[in-house]
């Protein structure tokens, strides 16, 4: 009998979202490596003929991962207070949410025994909790101290949602949210030293924080994305209408409030034809309002289905031009992105947020573009090197005129700890009035040099550059900086795509990709390939099952 690869996804509900998708492929993947693959789902779902009519699939969960009652910051309500309650109210509240907690861990513990009365584990199995929480482990742990649990097997549990809110400098303040989650973790872990458990995230910003309670050994699983996506089709280069896409559900901190102020700086490109929004709504009638909102012609805006299936989703993807992430940087900070994979494997640029896990997976192949244009040459300008703190610091510069590119270099010096990045203020003098451009970058993998291509104003003769910490007190020390003037017409700011550090320059970006476009389109099919090298379902489950790894 083959050893089976049992996936449990208690969120999995219904196809919509990345929970099919990322089953079906890592399913796929186990099948291939030689497991018999095995299926777990909430008692809701009833698609069973999307997977293949071979594999066992039970819906035997009760509540899916995602709770207001959990302890990491995807909790859907104000975090739970972890002060001492103050108060008869306080303290019905909070004893309200322990059993509430208490009964979500159950459920999901009553959830393995009907699924493990079906499926008895042998040695050589795996299973894999796909989207576990704290109260997730707290349920494993309650069954599998039961005496009629199985202890053999190897089990997984990979975590999704960060415990700090904010980068890596603002998590010393918020002990007490660590202790609260080390507390829960420590205690569910009690006793089960002789259990093969491997603990993951998807992220190594998520991997750092559950390092920090040190309670277990927590690795950095890669995110796969699904075959569909690197299906090879022709490349179009000069495309029109430009097809911008926003896919994927429409939560708060995926900034699609920004919608109509993206729009609005693009109305030259949507309303004559040039390009067009492509916008994945539940409600038809949001195309009409963002169209009035944005002063659009409604035929500039495309409505796709929410709910689409895989197959008509990955054609979405892949039919796209170029992607806009308008995410919260700060939430996105240690949180990876399913959509932001799928554009990349598709081949698609994208503008992502400044600062986050997004802006870290386009930063290597931007980089290398920028590089080669240092070869271009130019005017030289060298700046002393400086010291940057919270608050700006101003360094003025002359421009000949008539070069619209400015390659800024430097080197970071100080602090390498993770979780510092640089804010740069370009301030133009025109005829016009004052010019603003804003950017914000991190430092680069061990010593190598950052580059930054600012655009000049045709008509800018004088300057000033604004440096500071971008979110903390910390001085930042930054040495061997200079500037180069680089003749000739605007160049490509980017080379996959282009990071903002707000919304309100996603429109400056945009344009940028648009008129640069068969540039953006070749160097992104270029990059696909190494993506879906890096991303892919038998990378997973080859991680998964190493029997050279050692559980935490």
């Amino acid at each position: 009998m083959r050893p089976r690869f049992i996936l449990l996804d208690h969120s999995l509900k219904d196809l919509g979202g990345h929970h099919y998708s990322y089953a079906q492929s890592v399913l796929q993947a186990a099948e291939q490596a030689g497991f018999t693959p095995v299926l777990a789902t909430h008692r809701n779902f009833r698609q069973r003929a999307a997977f293949d009519a071979r594999w066992a699939v039970h819906p035997v969960f009760a509540h899916a991962s995602y709770s207001r009652y959990t302890l990491d910051k995807q909790a859907l309500s104000p975090r739970q207070q972890f002060s001492p309650p103050q108060g008869l109210w306080q303290r019905l509240r909070r004893r309200y949410i322990n059993w509430r907690r208490e009964r979500i861990a159950q459920a999901f513990a009553e959830g393995c025994a009907r699924l493990f009365a079906s499926v008895p584990l042998q040695p050589d199995d795996h299973v894999f909790v796909a989207t576990a929480s704290e109260l997730d482990l707290a349920g494993l742990a309650k069954f599998l101290r039961h005496g009629d649990a199985p202890a053999s097997g190897r089990w997984h549990l990979q975590f999704h949602f960060g415990i700090f809110k904010g980068r890596d400098p603002d998590y010393a303040p918020q002990a007490a949210a660590g202790l609260a989650m080390r507390e829960s973790l420590a205690t569910a872990l009690h006793g089960l030293d002789h259990l093969r458990l491997s603990f993951y995230c998807t992220t190594e910003a998520l991997t750092r924080q559950y390092q920090l309670l040190n309670v277990a050994r927590f690795a950095t699983l890669p995110y796969p994305v699904h075959q569909l996506f690197s299906t090879p089709q022709p490349l179009r280069l000069t495309p029109r209408p430009a097809r911008i896409a926003c896919l994927g559900h429409s939560r708060r901190e995926k900034g699609y409030s920004h919608l109509p102020q993206l729009l609005g700086g693009l109305r030259e490109y949507l309303n004559t034809g040039r390009a067009r929004l492509v916008l994945q709504t539940r409600n038809a009638t949001d195309c009409e309002r963002l169209a009035a909102a944005a002063r659009l012609d409604l035929a500039a805006i495309e409505p796709a289905p929410a709910g689409l299936d895989l197959q008509h989703y990955a054609g979405l993807v892949r039919g796209s031009d170029i992607g806009v992430l308008l995410y919260s940087g700060e939430r996105y900070y240690d949180r990876c992105s399913g959509v932001l994979l799928e554009m990349l494997v598709a081949g698609v640029p994208v503008v992502v947020p400044a600062a986050s896990w997004l802006s870290e997976q386009i930063a290597a192949s931007n980089q290398d573009w920028l590089a080669e244009l240092e070869a271009l040459g130019g005017i030289a300008h060298s700046v002393p090197n400086l010291t940057a703190p919270r608050q700006p610091v101003q360094t003025m510069h002359e421009f000949g005129g008539g070069n619209e590119n400015l390659l800024l270099r430097f080197s970071w010096r100080a602090p390498r700890q993770p979780g510092y990045f640089l804010r740069l203020q370009l301030l133009q003098q025109t005829a016009a009035g004052t010019l603003r451009t804003e950017h914000i970058v991190g430092p680069a993998p061990g010593d190598a040099t950052i580059r930054l291509l600012l655009r000049l104003h045709p008509g800018c003769r004088q300057a000033s550059l604004s440096w500071s910490n971008a979110f903390h007190d910390t001085p930042l020390e930054l040495e061997a900086i200079s500037m180069t003037e680089i003749p000739g017409p605007a160049l490509p700011l980017g080379a996959v795509g282009l990071t903002i550090a707000d919304s309100s320059h996603a429109a400056d970006a945009t344009r940028d990709i648009l008129d640069h476009i068969a540039h953006y389109r070749r160097r992104t099919a270029a990059f696909a390939a190494h993506c879906a090298r890096s991303h892919n379902a038998a990378a997973v489950v080859a991680q998964l099952v190493d029997t050279q790894q050692e559980p935490a």
